[in-house]
């Protein structure tokens, strides 16, 4: 096993990886994906699975972060918004749906988020978070417990649970 350059792709500043599926950040802000996409979450507007990085459709600049989770991926911008993309039965996407989407949908989230995060851990079905500094309250916290408990079954730890942090908060999923 030994490692090999991922072609077309140079100037990466960030890399995640999702349960079949890859994302790339390159330094110019333009998002890259590939591998399993049955769900969409390579963004780019199919569910065909991709074997080399395409650009994620409408993110061409102006990305600062990228995170990816068992079936959906999410960027954070320049501007402090968050765009999920992928599975959502569970409402990963974080967009007050429950269907899925092949492309970048704006997460519903107060504005000013420095931070985010997609989860592995816990399950196919966890939820991307948002924190509201005003109240320290999840925006979906009945999904809370149920993650929190799942969590402690399978022995992960507390903060194994996605969570998007909003500027000047350091609280996480406790």
């Amino acid at each position: 096993n030994v490692p090999v350059q991922v072609s077309g792709l140079s100037g990466v500043t960030a890399i995640a990886e999702g349960e079949f599926h890859f994302v790339a950040l390159r330094s110019d802000g333009t998002v890259w994906t590939w591998g399993y996409n049955s769900y969409g979450q390579l963004g780019n507007g199919t569910t065909t699975a991709g074997t080399l990085p395409t650009m994620v459709s409408g993110l061409s600049s102006g990305v600062v972060a990228i995170s990816a989770g068992f079936y959906h991926t999410c960027a954070l911008t320049t501007s402090g918004s968050a765009l999920c993309w992928g599975r959502n039965g569970s409402g990963q996407l974080g967009n007050g749906t429950a269907s899925s989407s092949s492309t970048p949908r704006a997460v519903s989230a107060p504005g000013g988020i420095v931070q985010i995060a997609a989860s592995l851990g816990v399950s196919p079905s966890t939820v991307s978070r948002a924190l509201r500094p005003e109240t320290a309250h999840l925006v979906r916290p009945q999904r809370r417990k149920q993650i929190m408990d799942l969590a402690e079954k399978q022995h992960f730890s507390p903060n194994a649970g996605a969570r998007m942090l909003r500027k000047g908060m350091n609280a996480t999923l406790t």
